[in-house]
């Protein structure tokens, strides 16, 4: 099954970064603390997007978790009730995530080690949300995963997305004092050249039938130790597709 899988859009050095840390991700105080504290504001997001899409609630929706890690995102929206399948190349992180779901007795939570462009091939306009955080600046071809998630979405379902923008804020921010500096994520999380500006995700989506509804930026408050909506998205954003 990796052999298959290295044959499309996967990056080795990546996926082993991650799967080395798999043990850590549940830990609200380890290297993934950042994700942790930011999954309520994500959770929020993708709530109040499926609302003002006349989705509605997340109950019983068929809801893609793109990049899912060990599931701080995904259990969140299996937890809200709808019908979650958390996709990830690391193994090791995905056996976390079932180990983690069966503590809490979630049914309704899948995970499965696959790529994006397989699960397309599998699961064509399936699903009526997609979200895919934090993910599409760690792969080769991010063209490539927003053509899956065209493929994948229902007519009419929303994609929401999270990345960093390719910005001297954003080197500043995230790799000298996030990384190197303050140590919040392990050095080498990030590279400044995989970071994509907002302007190059929304030609690549419109590309694929996908248009933009919604951006907006994050930032972190360190005093009130929480994330919040910003319209300034130099660094980290938010932003909501929907199939047309």
């Amino acid at each position: 099954m990796m052999k298959q899988n290295n044959l499309e859009n996967v990056d080795q050095a990546e996926i082993e970064k991650f799967s080395n840390m798999a043990q850590d991700w549940w830990s609200p105080e380890g290297s993934f603390k950042l994700i942790h504290k930011l999954n309520p504001l994500r959770l929020q997001y993708v709530m109040q997007q499926a609302l003002k899409q006349q989705i509605g609630a997340l109950a019983y929706q068929p809801i893609l978790d793109l990049g899912c890690g060990a599931g701080i995102l995904a259990e969140s929206l299996a937890f809200a009730g709808a019908k979650v399948l958390g996709i990830d190349m690391s193994e090791q992180a995905l056996e976390a995530g079932r180990i983690h779901a069966k503590n809490k007795n979630l049914t309704n939570l899948e995970y499965r080690c696959v790529t994006a462009e397989q699960l397309a091939r599998e699961l064509p306009e399936y699903f009526s949300i997609i979200c895919c955080m934090e993910m599409v600046e760690h792969v080769p071809n991010y063209s490539s995963i927003v053509a899956s998630i065209a493929t994948m979405l229902q007519p009419g379902g929303i994609a929401v997305m999270s990345t960093i923008n390719r910005t001297w804020q954003a080197q500043v921010q995230i790799i000298e004092a996030v990384e190197n500096y303050l140590q919040w994520l392990p050095r080498g999380t990030h590279e400044f050249q995989k970071f994509i500006k907002p302007s190059e995700l929304v030609k690549v989506a419109n590309s694929h039938g996908l248009e933009v509804l919604d951006i907006v930026g994050y930032k972190y408050n360190i005093f009130k130790d929480q994330f919040y909506l910003d319209s300034d998205v130099s660094v980290n954003y938010l932003i909501t597709f929907k199939k047309k």
